[in-house]
C-alpha cells in the first residue's frame, strides 16, 4: 500500500488568500450587484463560528479525498501488475 502525505502541497500565505479572495469578490460581482456581495462578506465578518465549523468541514473531505486517491491508487497499481 502507498501511503501518500496528507499534508498539502502548498500552505497559502495570507498575501496569497487575499489575492484568491479578490479573484473570488470579481467574479461574485460579475454575478451579482456590489450590495449583495458586501451583505455576503459582511455576514462572514459578523460569524467567525462559520468560518471555524467550515474548516473543520474542509479538513475532513481533505482527509477522505487523501484516502480515496490512495485506495485509487493501489487499485490501479493492481491493474498495471496483473
Amino acid at each position: 500500500m502507498v501511503d501518500l502525505d496528507k499534508r498539502p502541497a502548498h500552505t497559502l500565505t495570507d498575501r496569497e488568500c487575499a489575492k484568491l479572495l479578490g479573484s473570488l469578490l470579481g467574479g461574485m460581482l460579475g454575478m451579482s450587484s456590489l450590495e449583495n456581495v458586501r451583505a455576503a462578506i459582511e455576514w462572514w465578518a459578523k460569524h467567525p463560528e462559520a468560518i471555524d465549523a467550515l474548516h473543520g468541514t474542509i479538513e475532513k473531505m481533505q482527509t477522505a479525498a487523501a484516502e480515496a486517491l490512495q485506495t485509487a491508487a493501489v487499485e490501479a497499481w493492481k491493474g498495471v501488475r496483473r
